[in-house]
């Protein structure tokens, strides 16, 4: 999906949230709120297509994963220093490996903090730091005892960025910026069978790959708020 759509499905609940939401103020209050997001993720690092990593009886076939737009819901609270959140975001897309194509979903689980540079200002710029769990699922992204099989990978993600807070009134937000984003995948599934990836081989007989498999990245992201 372009970010022009992005843009355009999450501008939507803002303006017919206005007609509800708004009363005149221009500052959103403190306290608990509910958040919809969306974001583009520019991907660089070990998901390049060209990759096979083994283990005695199974193989995974890493994909090239270059650009993926995701959506999420979460939650937070608000004080007059900055905000927390905490929520869920989902992307599926078609990546390749070589000439194959695999059906690719991408799950984040994600703790955000946002400390507002101005505090009195009517649009507040801010800086974010946050960690996150991803876990991706790769559709007949491997095999196992020479029959094709789904591939599962789990990891930790570290985030840092900078961005705005805009109230558009008592119980209504919105906020967006850029922020680079690595990840780690440390451990894979096929067919139930769990490993660790820097257990893996770089070829049958070969070496240990003995690393996590990387990603890094920009996102642009975007959310909405809506205070209890």
């Amino acid at each position: 999906m372009s970010r022009r759509k992005i843009f355009w499905c999450l501008l939507l609940p803002v303006v017919l949230s206005q007609s509800v939401f708004g009363n005149g103020t221009t500052d959103a209050r403190s306290g608990f709120f509910l958040t919809l997001s969306g974001q583009n993720f520019s991907v660089e690092g070990d998901f390049d297509g060209e990759r096979v990593l083994y283990h005695t009886d199974r193989s995974f076939f890493i994909p090239r994963v270059e650009k993926t737009s995701s959506f999420g819901i979460g939650f937070g609270y608000r004080t007059e220093s900055g905000l927390w959140d905490a929520g869920i975001s989902r992307s599926a897309q078609t990546n390749f490996f070589q000439d194959q194509e695999f059906r690719t979903s991408l799950y984040s689980v994600d703790l955000n903090g946002r400390a507002f540079l101005f505090k009195k200002a009517p649009i507040k710029p801010y800086l974010l730091l946050g960690i996150s769990v991803p876990w991706m699922n790769v559709r007949d992204g491997a095999e196992f005892e020479g029959r094709t099989a789904d591939a599962k990978y789990i990891g930790l993600a570290l985030s840092a960025g900078a961005g705005i807070f805009i109230p558009l009134g008592p119980k209504l937000f919105i906020s967006g910026g850029a922020v680079y984003r690595y990840l780690g995948f440390l451990y894979a599934w096929v067919r139930g069978k769990g490993k660790d990836i820097m257990d893996l081989q770089v070829s049958y007989d070969g070496p240990k790959w003995d690393n996590w498999l990387r990603a890094r990245g920009v996102s642009l992201t975007f959310n909405i708020g809506f205070s209890f």
